[in-house]
């Protein structure tokens, strides 16, 4: 707003000049323009006049204060005792004086220029020059532990601080002074290597002279990472050794740990402990899947040459390991010959449709080429080589053989039906027909009555002919010897159909082995039928052999448990079972089979009173054994 004035008329009182209530409106807006420009919501305090200075000047020996600040002539001065005046910028401002610029800590210049400091400086604390310093510096010392210091020149050193060509090294032990050039090269040229030649990073002892390195006290020779003391080798920063040419050691090697040898060690006698699995180096002749069975197929200089083996042919047989790796056509690669052999993947080695186990046998495929499979090939055209067993059948991708029968097939090989093993001319076993065989030698010899014996060959015949009374008969393969209508054989007289046995004497019937007794049609016994009686002894486990008797008794002193054996299909057995003078004792019964007797509604529960006798009946139907108690039996 531009500035209003009061207008004061042309004389005293004309009434020419503004009223009182518009010059008092033009003193209030003046004034309020006055006042908005200092105390206004901008803070500012602005000079009317264009380009013009604002003036705070105090009269005579007056001063300005703003806030807790007091401004002397060119001095400002804090009004708050022990105060400090603090100038800080806006956000990342600075504060510039003159041409210098403050931003925190920093101190720069703000037109580029080096800034000046024309009189002598005390930094109490420490320096960090990341430039040069150019003119003459004075410091008490020089800390380099952290920091590097380049391109230092020294013009002059305290006559005290140096050692010269003519004092020499060894006259000074004082760690703090300098040697000359002069002084460093007569040490060198004239002690310090002694007869030893140094030519750039070579160093020679004199002809045939040896070249010792000896460190003092308990110290060591230290070559890069490799430290030598005594006679020890190790490791500066405790990582392993590596040697990357061939070693040869015309003495013996001992270890007291672990040995890595990274390519092939050769020693004329190895003494200790083996760990690991025993390969060798060969030339494939096809290409070769890791896992998969090869034999020995020829000799490539000094290295055996492999294919894959199989186990219908003596050519391709036998295996002689295992491939560590997949091997292609020329190229070499490792065969574990003996011991584990890591990281097989089923679908590699394994023949078709075979699923391995843990532990099983490991057998050469007769029908795919280098296949392993976990059944013995059959038949006389194939051979038998266990190459070893399965240590790791999960998972499938990652399996462990062991490799152990590398190098021959099974001394007995499959066996065709019918035929034998038997030594050929050539003192080898061969095979031959066993019906064949047989007809090169006699087979049966007949003694007669007289004690005379005659001999028969295979595929001969044998004549039966009766004499007297006997007749004989052949249907097929039976021969029938008819005798007369009486006649006698030992101490039994047959009487036409009626064997009769000596006065009071048994007939038994014993067929021999698994045989029984037979009866096609109907057994009448006119003077009663007797069973066999066998009596078991009481105890918590008792096996009832139905070949001993067909009925048996007990008297239970424990709780048993019956386990019945040898019970034919059709045949029965009986128990009589009685308890004892304390009774409640319980019972229980099952199979050879393990299976238990079915018993009408699942109950097989004794009489329990002290005395009680139950009679328990088992029926083999072929399919079950089914029984059935009679309970309590006593007098009337």
């Amino acid at each position: 707003m531009a500035r209003l004035n009061i207008d004061l008329g042309t004389a005293g009182n004309p009434n020419t000049g503004d009223s009182l209530r518009v010059a008092m409106a033009k003193i209030n807006d003046n004034f309020s323009e006055v006042y908005s420009s200092i105390t206004g919501t901008a803070g500012y305090l602005t000079s009317g006049t264009t380009n013009g200075n604002v003036v705070i000047q105090p009269n005579g020996t007056g001063v300005i204060e703003l806030d807790q600040l007091q401004i002397t002539d060119d001095s400002i001065t804090s009004l708050a005792t022990n105060a400090s005046i603090d100038i800080t910028g806006n956000g990342t401002g600075g504060v510039n004086i003159e041409a210098l610029s403050f931003n925190g800590t920093s101190i720069s210049s703000s037109d580029s220029t080096a800034i000046n400091l024309n009189e002598n400086v005390i930094v109490d604390g420490n320096i960090t020059v990341t430039g040069s310093i150019t003119g003459n510096v004075t410091v008490t010392s020089i800390d380099a532990d952290s920091t590097t210091v380049s391109n230092l020149e020294v013009d002059n050193l305290k006559a005290s601080a140096v050692v010269t060509e003519a004092e020499g090294l060894n006259s000074s032990d004082n760690d703090t002074s300098f040697p000359t050039t002069a002084a460093v090269k007569d040490y060198v040229d004239n002690t310090a290597t002694g007869d030893l030649t140094i030519s750039g990073s070579t160093i020679s002892a004199p002809s045939n002279a040896d070249l010792s390195l000896n460190a003092g006290g308990t110290g060591s020779v230290d070559i890069e990472a490799i430290q030598i003391k005594g006679t020890e080798i190790s490791s500066a920063d405790s990582t392993q050794i590596t040697i990357k040419e061939n070693l040869l050691v015309t003495g013996n090697i001992e270890t007291a740990s672990d040995l890595t040898v990274g390519g092939d060690a050769t020693a004329t006698t190895f003494i200790g402990a083996l760990r690991g699995a025993t390969v060798f180096q060969a030339k494939a002749t096809e290409d070769i899947t890791k896992g998969e069975a090869v034999y020995i197929s020829g000799l490539s200089g000094n290295t055996p040459e492999v294919a894959l083996a199989r186990a219908n042919s003596a050519s391709t047989m036998p295996a002689f390991g295992i491939a560590e790796s997949d091997i292609a056509n020329t190229a070499t690669g490792n065969i574990v010959t003996f011991g584990s052999s890591t990281g097989h993947n089923v679908a590699d080695f394994g023949e078709t449709s075979i699923t391995f186990a843990l532990g099983d046998t490991v057998y050469i495929s007769s029908s795919e080429a280098g296949k392993l499979t976990n059944v013995a090939p059959t038949g006389e055209s194939n051979l038998i080589q266990n190459i070893g067993k399965i240590e790791r059948a999960t998972p499938t991708t990652n399996m462990t053989i062991k490799v152990g029968g590398a190098g021959r097939t099974n001394a007995t090989p499959a066996l065709n039906n019918g035929n034998i093993f038997i030594g050929n001319g050539s003192n080898q076993s061969s095979t031959v027909p066993l019906a064949t065989q047989l007809t090169n030698y006699v087979a049966l010899s007949v003694v007669g009555d007289d004690s005379t014996g005659t001999s028969f060959n295979i595929g001969e015949s044998i004549k039966i002919a009766g004499a007297g009374s006997v007749t004989t008969a052949m249907s097929g393969d039976t021969l029938t010897i008819t005798g007369s209508s009486s006649g006698s054989t030992g101490d039994i007289t047959f009487t036409g159909s009626t064997m009769i046995s000596p006065s009071n004497a048994d007939i038994t019937l014993d067929p021999a082995g698994t045989g029984g007794i037979v009866a096609q049609g109907p057994v009448t016994f006119n003077a009663g039928y007797i069973e066999k009686i066998n009596a078991l002894t009481s105890s918590s486990t008792i096996t009832v052999d139905c070949s001993l008797a067909s009925i048996h008794t007990v008297t239970l002193g424990t709780s048993t448990e019956f386990n019945i054996s040898n019970l034919p299909t059709g045949g029965s057995v009986t128990l009589i079972i009685t308890q004892d003078g304390s009774g409640n004792r319980t019972a229980t019964f099952g199979t050879d089979g393990s299976s238990a007797v079915k018993f009408p509604s699942n109950s097989s529960t004794l009489s329990t009173g002290s005395g009680d006798i139950d009679v328990v009946t088992i029926v083999n139907d072929g399919t079950n054994f089914l029984g059935n108690i009679a309970k309590d039996y006593r007098s009337s």
